[in-house]
């Protein structure tokens, strides 16, 4: 895990906020290159479907795993929990 996810992970759980380079959080939020990338509910962390379909990059796939999202690429698709969210045409 990279040092940048390690602080957002802190600042997250820690209820503070952070900024980084292309990373924040903010409001129990985290954005990547501005956009919403998931969102800490209770002590869970849903991502936000659009921006992966949107954005599918590794960066935000590394930021999500750091959150405990178990997203994975095969192929060009790219699957949450072995179930598939964004398919290569």
């Amino acid at each position: 895990m990279r040092l940048v996810e390690k602080k957002m992970l802190s600042a997250l759980y820690g209820g503070r906020s952070y900024k980084n380079g292309n990373t924040e959080v903010r409001d129990d939020k985290v954005y990547l290159h501005g956009n919403h990338i998931a969102t800490k509910i209770g002590y869970d962390v849903f991502p936000n479907i659009a921006t992966l379909t949107n954005w599918p990059t590794a960066t935000t796939q590394s930021r999500l795993r750091a959150l405990g999202i178990n997203v994975r690429q095969r192929n060009g698709n790219v699957y949450i929990d072995n179930k598939l969210i964004v398919e290569v045409m």
